[in-house]
């Protein structure tokens, strides 16, 4: 499965990257969902999915929409970068 995520600093073996990325030829690589092979990077996917879910719920209901909250929910629980993290969002919200 190819990831759509930008490709960011240097390594040599997947151990040189955060949790998340592995190492594609020389640069680290956010892996894409389902990719997972850890418990916790499992687990992870799947809570980022329901609270995305609640979460846009309640903004919507609440009129504000869930934008914002998206991408810090990208941000902090799947350790995106700031600017995949809002790519992200807008992928959701217009679909785009």
């Amino acid at each position: 499965m190819a990831s759509f995520y930008a490709k960011t600093t240097d390594c040599n073996v997947d151990d040189d990257c955060t949790y998340f990325h592995y190492c594609d030829n020389g640069y680290c690589t956010h892996e894409g969902l389902y990719t997972s092979f850890s418990v916790w990077k499992f687990c992870a996917d799947w809570v980022t999915m329901i609270l995305v879910i609640l979460i846009g719920f309640l903004a919507s209901l609440a009129g504000i929409g869930g934008g914002s909250i998206y991408i810090v929910f990208f941000y902090i629980i799947l350790n995106m970068s700031p600017s995949d993290s809002a790519g992200a969002s807008i992928l959701l919200i217009t679909g785009k």
